[in-house]
């Protein structure tokens, strides 16, 4: 028995030395955890402590800027008391004599000056500047100019033409130049009369007036009524029709004039217009002169007459060379070009020479690169025609397309300045 009591006294003190043995390793750890807190905050406090210099240098840096501004402020703040204080004590040594009187009417700006001015820049400088102009202006612009210049009656005009081909007279075409052609077709025949199978010359003074435009386009609106057409390239010295047409100048009227070519071979369809075909020149001669004074030439317009029911003529300017004089005796009429903006004044007493002395047979003035617009237009006014407002394109009688014209266009326009 006490052996047994003996045991459990044993078992109890060594559970109770175990137990004490826990607490202790429990305490032991606790108070390691607690003094490696302390080392790491005695770790801070030893870095706060390295950089106190650091932070007392910037401090005194910060209170040294303080001050300097501080002073700064003080300095400038008393300059202006001192100001407000000269400033104060001035004493003005003006007085007011007489009191200020208004007036209802301003003394400035003067308006009777500037109706003065406005009259000066709106009327006396234009009319200054027009006048300058016209008499400096050697070239015709207005029907006053032709009519002054010449008696020559005038069969129609030709409006200014953007478009890229020279054939602008074809089927179904409604433009406004084709029409304009279409009236001088309807006005030849008070000209040449009842005459059956007419030779129409066409001719200028100098070249680039416009007379082989006028000659193609002419003979393609006469085409377009059915009637078999022809344009003679009788322009020896400067051809254009054939190569504005695209027909081949290899066979022309050189080659039978010198007897390499029969008749039957020189009419050249022209595949853009039905009944249409153009006899060119053939290759360049060195005597165009002599050429044609070659009897053959008979020969040649009494076949174009048997064979076509028009024959347009294509000539050299009448003022360079005589060929069209040479060639007026075959025509039944003339058609002589006059380009706006390009012929000159003086040549118009040339025109008249020959209209009076009837060198070309029933001679007719053509007007070409007509363009309205503005007063210093070719008739004086807006509209096309002779002021019957029979408008250019408008009103649906025509396919134009209109385009938008700039203010600053149109006012160069109504001065007569002329832009493309």
């Amino acid at each position: 028995a006490s052996s047994s009591i003996i045991k459990d006294d044993d078992m109890a003190i060594e559970s109770f030395r175990i137990s004490l043995q826990e607490n202790l390793k429990s305490i032991i750890a606790s108070n390691r955890m607690i003094r490696d807190d302390y080392a790491v905050k005695m770790r801070q406090f030893e870095g706060q402590i390295e950089s106190i210099p650091e932070k007392s240098k910037e401090l005194l840096e910060k209170s040294r800027q303080q001050g300097i501004k501080e002073n700064l402020f003080l300095f400038l703040y008393r300059k202006r008391e001192e100001s407000e204080i000269s400033k104060a004590a001035t004493i003005s040594n003006s007085r007011i004599v007489d009191t200020a009187l208004g007036n209802s009417t301003p003394t400035k700006p003067k308006r009777t000056n500037i109706y003065r001015l406005a009259i000066l820049f709106g009327l006396v400088f234009p009319i200054l500047f027009i006048y300058i102009r016209d008499l400096m202006n050697d070239k015709v612009t207005m029907k006053q100019d032709i009519s002054k210049g010449t008696d020559t009656p005038i069969i129609g005009e030709v409006g200014h033409s953007d478009d890229k081909q020279v054939l602008v007279t074809k089927m179904g075409n409604r433009n406004i130049i084709s029409e304009q052609f279409r009236v001088i077709r309807t006005n030849l025949p008070y000209i040449i009369g009842n005459i059956s199978n007419p030779i129409i010359m066409v001719t200028s003074s100098v070249s680039g007036e416009g007379k082989s435009f006028i000659s193609a386009n002419l003979a393609g609106v006469m085409a377009l009524t059915g009637k078999k057409t022809v344009i003679l390239e009788f322009d020896l010295r400067k051809p254009k029709i054939a190569s504005n047409l695209q027909v081949h100048r290899k066979i022309g009227i050189t080659n039978f004039l010198v007897g390499q070519a029969s008749l039957d071979e020189l009419p050249q369809k022209v595949q853009e217009v039905d009944n249409l075909y153009v006899i060119s020149c053939g290759p360049i001669p060195p005597n165009p002169g002599e050429l044609l004074l070659d009897p053959k030439l008979d020969e040649l317009f009494a076949y174009l007459k048997t064979k076509f029911e028009y024959i347009i003529i294509d000539t050299a300017p009448v003022g360079l060379v005589s060929d069209a004089m040479v060639l007026g005796r075959f025509a039944n009429c003339s058609l002589y070009v006059v380009r706006q903006r390009y012929t000159l004044k003086r040549q118009l007493q040339m025109i008249d020479e020959v209209h009076r002395l009837q060198k070309l047979p029933k001679m007719s003035l053509l007007v070409n690169d007509v363009r309205t617009g503005g007063t210093y237009g070719y008739y004086g006014h807006g509209t096309y025609g002779y002021g019957y407002g029979y408008g250019y394109g408008y009103g649906g009688y025509y396919d134009e397309k209109k385009k938008g014209v700039s203010w600053f266009k149109k006012l160069l326009s109504k001065a007569g300045i002329k832009i493309k």
